[in-house]
């Protein structure tokens, strides 16, 4: 039992020091490039697109001055678009991030759109580009479950009132979140679609289509622990194939007091032959050669 209990906790300790190692490689290697356009006010995108003529114009410009606000504060881009058109939900998704960068660009800018649906599909989405990814990616659930209070059913007729409280309620999810937000050197999203990461990594901000170190980490504690587990089971099937005995004592086939020697010889049954090459100071040193939707999205949505 003892015997076993060192075993296994030779496995644990050679574990732990595995995935220190891949954690360790990681932050050598370094972080390549980066496709992010950190927020610029000068160049501040954030609006309001009532589509759906939902507000009326003084309304518009409480929610226009709220929106604008919030951006300046969270230094991104904040796009509210109220919807009145049906589309599917596959169809929202991508026109979502399209619109983002239609109006803010394709570079990866800093910023969100929220698309805020009154059309009898009713599904709501978020989609966030540039460091909101990494800021608001994680929290999508957590993010609609704050929204909800505030956002009016679809079973009733619009509102404009209750949905000038639903876009003040999203720009101050959007400060909660914000706030809350806690740096992990090796959390990361990654829009799958188009092979994009964000992370922060020691303190910066970054959208790449180069993997994350989260990522890579990941894969190295992968490797290194599989190739533990077949190494272990490699072991075991030689072990259990060449079962290692003793080594047998001749001194037992022998009966004390009643063998004798007379005649000694030596006989040789291998001869080993060894050779040596003799290097000439003229010899040269060895070489050897050999030979869907915009990128740069994460998101989430709920019907309601």
């Amino acid at each position: 039992m003892k015997k076993a209990l060192t075993i296994i906790l030779k496995y644990i300790i050679a574990i732990v020091a595995l995935i220190f190692l891949a954690g360790l490689v990681v932050r050598i290697r370094p972080v390549k490039g980066n496709l992010r356009v950190p927020f610029d006010s000068r160049f501040n995108f954030s609006e309001l697109y009532d589509t759906a003529d939902l507000f009326d114009s003084t309304q518009e410009k409480e929610l226009r001055k709220e929106i604008i606000a919030c951006s300046e504060e969270l230094e991104m881009n904040i796009i509210v678009y109220i919807n009145d058109v049906y589309r599917s939900d596959e169809e929202v998704e991508d026109f979502t991030a399209n619109y983002y960068d239609r109006c803010a660009g394709e570079e990866y800018t800093d910023g969100v759109i929220m698309y805020i649906d009154i059309s009898s599909n009713a599904y709501d989405y978020l989609s966030c580009s540039g460091k909101a990814g990494i800021i608001y990616g994680g929290k999508i659930e957590d993010i609609f479950d704050y929204y909800a209070a505030k956002r009016p059913s679809s079973q009733y007729a619009p509102d404009p009132e209750k949905f000038c409280e639903t876009v003040t309620h999203f720009c101050n999810a959007m400060r909660k979140f914000n706030d809350n937000y806690e740096q992990a050197d090796f959390a990361y999203e990654k829009d799958e679609e188009n092979g994009i990461y964000f992370f922060n990594y020691k303190g910066k901000f970054y959208v790449t289509d180069y993997s994350a170190p989260g990522s890579r980490r990941i894969r190295l504690e992968c490797i290194f622990i599989l190739g533990l587990v077949l190494y272990t089971i490699l072991y075991l099937s030689i072990k259990k194939k060449y079962k290692f005995k003793d080594k047998t004592n001749p001194s037992i086939y022998v009966a004390n007091g009643q063998t004798n020697f007379k005649e000694k010889s030596d006989t040789f049954i291998r001869v080993y032959t060894t050779k040596h090459k003799i290097e000439s100071s003229s010899s040269g040193g060895g070489h050897r050669s050999g030979g869907g939707h915009s990128g740069g999205h994460v998101g989430g949505g709920r019907h309601f």
